[in-house]
């Protein structure tokens, strides 16, 4: 389920916490990492990273993997 998000509203405090890996990568990410690197950091597949972007991307309501970053951010789910 994508929660619409964008504004910070009180639908993001319904937002379910985010599992370890999908945190992980998007914290990688924000960090400037690739999805390779991201994938060699975790020792994960490089398919696996795309996959739960792709999930995040969805669950954040996120166009780009840098706006699933920025929401991430603003919704303190990252540093």
């Amino acid at each position: 389920m994508a929660f619409p998000i964008h504004d910070g509203s009180a639908a993001a405090s319904a937002l379910p916490p985010l599992d370890a890996v999908s945190r992980s990568i998007l914290q990688l990410l924000a960090n400037g990492e690739s999805y390779d690197e991201a994938a060699c950091i975790l020792g994960l597949e490089r398919d696996a990273v795309d996959h739960s972007m792709s999930a995040l991307r969805r669950r954040l309501c996120a166009t780009t993997d840098e706006h699933a970053v920025a929401i991430g951010l603003r919704l303190r789910l990252i540093d």
